[in-house]
């Protein structure tokens, strides 16, 4: 076997590995208690609602808070022009399905799961509460851990 080829099936061989990791860990769930719950952005329609995929993250954050999960909810998502704002529609709609103002964090810069990582472990939240654990989906586990935080518990199997 050529060099080419063994190079090529361990890359197969870590992709798969990785999406195992990846999906077995999204039909995990976590009955750990966090202080923070971070729900990534996803579509806004054009009228503001959210979208489908988007409306359950955030239905499943405000269940987390409701269970007295988590302390603080994080919208992170993008924001752009003609006033695009995933996580303002996003804090609107936990506001208007009872989570307190004071309970909710926006994160508009938060165009990719790297930048919510970074953002995340900079919010003032964390220097005023000592919050180190967060409920997260699996995909920003290995950035937070890499930041700092002792603690990322997967709370949700469908994001």
């Amino acid at each position: 076997m050529s060099r080419r080829s063994i190079l090529a099936w361990s890359i197969a061989i870590l992709v798969l590995a990785y999406g195992v990791f990846v999906v077995g860990g999204g039909l995990l769930e976590s009955s750990t208690n966090a202080d923070l719950a971070v729900v990534l952005g996803n579509e806004v329609l054009p009228d503001g609602r959210l979208s489908a995929r988007l409306a359950a993250r955030v239905d499943r954050a405000i269940e987390l808070y409701n269970q007295h999960r988590c302390r603080f909810i994080l919208m992170s998502g993008a924001t752009g022009p003609g006033g695009y704002d995933e996580p303002g529609a996003m804090v609107r709609y936990a506001v208007t399905h009872g989570v307190p103002a004071a309970a909710l964090l926006s994160d508009p810069k938060g165009d990719n799961t790297w930048a919510t990582a970074e953002n995340t472990a900079g919010t003032d939240l964390m220097a005023f509460s000592s919050c180190r654990s967060i409920n997260i989906s699996l995909a920003v586990v290995w950035p937070l851990l890499t930041l700092g935080f002792r603690s990322a518990a997967l709370p949700t199997p469908a994001t």
